[in-house]
């Protein structure tokens, strides 16, 4: 794909994600909260950000399909692509919508975009901070503008590693190690997760039970700032099945390459 068409790309998801972040700030002060599948929150804010952002997709690319964490029955949202075309934009309209409904600042907006199953770009944007973070394999990792890029450090004690959500009793043993011996940081957003790795605060992320929305957009971007992505087999994770996926878990570390022997060997992988 031509690198012109990647900008405007980029430039959509950018302009739509700082516009569902201002909306999700001026809404913060007065959310509806409901539940998903047991203890999940979403807000009517989680709802009205990602009509937004399709509304702007489907001006700009109405042949392109979506992906998006909300629907009106609590399962995703799954527009097919059309006219042969192999464009996806998966959305999560607010990333940590737990910390969003109670009031704190530890929340984002994610935009990926898929061609042919490869994450070719993606935007994250955390209002409260103003922080933009874009990255793809032809786009270069920023973050407002700003060269960004992974801390290759050694794995040490000093190594901060994010774990989001819970994990199985299998890993116990492996995430009691990472407590042990280095540290563990949960902002609970797995998308400011990858945000941060790429832009060096952290080493690696962890997670057992994202899905595809929490994960694209921050592929993209870590990929870009020299990140290693994996699965628990400690394979590659592309191409993802988009035309099949249906709300399907998807395990995943990322790390920084010097890091990565030591984490796996950790995690028992």
């Amino acid at each position: 794909m031509h690198q012109d068409q990647i900008q405007h790309y980029v430039t959509l998801a950018s302009e739509l994600a700082v516009t569902a972040g201002q909306l999700a700030l001026k809404m913060q002060c007065d959310i509806s909260i409901d539940y998903k599948q047991g203890n999940q929150i979403v807000t009517d804010s989680d709802k009205a950000c990602q009509e937004i952002i399709l509304a702007g997709i489907k001006k700009a690319y109405p042949h392109h399909g979506f992906i998006g964490e909300e629907s009106a029955n609590h399962r995703l949202l799954k527009i097919f692509p059309q006219a042969k075309c192999d464009i996806w934009w998966v959305v999560d309209p607010i990333d940590g919508t737990r910390n969003y409904a109670h009031g704190t600042g530890q929340y984002c907006i994610s935009i990926g975009v898929v061609a042919a199953g490869i994450p070719i770009c993606g935007v994250i944007y955390e209002p409260c901070s103003q922080k933009l973070f874009i990255g793809g394999p032809k786009t270069p990792p920023t973050c407002n503008e700003i060269t960004i890029k992974c801390n290759d450090a050694p794995f040490n004690f000093d190594s901060q590693i994010a774990i989001a959500g819970s994990h199985p009793v299998d890993y116990q043993n492996g995430i009691e190690q990472i407590f042990n011996n280095h540290v563990y940081i949960n902002l609970g957003s797995a998308a400011l997760h990858f945000a941060y790795l790429a832009f060096g605060a952290f080493q690696g992320a962890i997670s057992w039970k994202l899905k595809l929305w929490d994960v694209v957009a921050g592929y993209a971007i870590c990929q870009s700032a020299g990140a290693e992505i994996i699965n628990f087999q400690n394979k590659k994770m592309t191409p993802f099945d988009l035309d099949n996926y249906q709300g399907e878990s998807v395990p995943i570390i990322s790390c920084t390459p010097h890091v990565k022997n030591g984490l796996l060997a950790a995690l028992g992988v």
